[in-house]
């Protein structure tokens, strides 16, 4: 294992915080270095700095965990929420404003400046099982039906056409589709 780097064998330092709210927030001591170096943040922990301005010896409760969350008024949902902006430039839209808000408590990050500048289009929501229901069906991918159980001939019809049954409207009905495509085929 001599090819992997000195930084890797480094073993991981975690900063433990108490947050407004009372919780624990364990962060990478490599996270700050990497993600929220903005000349504020990092001298506020205490952590070494070029310049030798720090501050010597940061709050810290009786479990040793850094208290100047708590002096900033910094929530643990939106402190992970901007560490998930931080980390993946991503943010859903209803958690944006609370992470740019605590952003700007622990001086400002660049990248949530121009996150928050040019904010990506909202994805559309993607679904991960076909349709069930032709009311469920918004990409108008399927053909519906629906038959009687009690018509076996009908039945049988319709799964030689390739219609899939699906689920049942009631105890006598049932659900069926198919692809478009199959039915410009048949």
């Amino acid at each position: 294992m001599a090819e992997r780097g000195e930084e890797e064998d480094a073993p991981l330092k975690l900063l433990l915080f108490q947050t407004f709210d009372g919780c624990t927030v364990p962060i990478a001591e490599s996270f700050i270095r990497q993600h929220m170096s903005n000349g504020v943040f990092p001298r506020l922990l205490g952590l070494p700095m070029s310049d030798g301005l720090t501050t010597p010896q940061p709050s810290a409760d009786g479990r040793q965990r850094l208290t100047i969350l708590v002096d900033l008024g910094v929530r643990s949902t939106p402190l992970l929420h901007l560490m998930q902006l931080l980390r993946t430039g991503r943010l859903p839209p209803d958690c944006r404003q609370e992470a740019y808000e605590v952003s700007l408590r622990l001086g400002g990050f660049a990248a949530v400046d121009q996150f928050m500048d040019n904010p990506p289009p909202p994805e559309a929501p993607k679904r991960t099982t076909p349709a069930l229901l032709p009311e469920d069906d918004v990409a108008d991918e399927f053909q519906w039906t629906i038959a009687n159980i009690n018509h076996t001939n009908a039945m049988e019809e319709l799964r030689r056409d390739n219609w899939t049954a699906t689920v049942g409207r009631d105890m006598y009905y049932m659900v069926h589709r198919r692809k478009r495509q199959e039915a410009v085929e048949a």
